[in-house]
């Protein structure tokens, strides 16, 4: 039987790449849409957390928006990510 890996993409890193490298310095009018953006998902992470729904949970993991996805975080945790097959890379 077939298995589909599920990644995950660090969505902060990825914003943050955004906004200081993969934007010339002519397209900085950027940096606010996409810092609103930032706390859009920061806003939506947070009523998730109250939601409490399994399948949203798994996506916000898949997006580093829960601490215990992100493994930068000291809350980081790995058993979690394993019980949601949840890939490393």
């Amino acid at each position: 039987m077939k298995q589909a890996l599920t990644f995950r993409v660090h969505t902060s890193n990825l914003l943050k790449e955004i906004v200081e490298c993969a934007i010339p310095t002519s397209a900085g009018v950027l940096y606010v849409p996409v810092n609103q953006f930032r706390l859009l998902l920061c806003a939506v992470a947070e009523r998730a957390t109250k939601l409490n729904d399994p399948e949203l949970n798994k996506l916000m993991c898949q997006l580093t928006l829960y601490e215990e996805s992100d493994p930068n975080s000291k809350h980081y945790n790995p058993d979690l990510m394993q019980e949601m097959k949840i890939n490393e890379h």
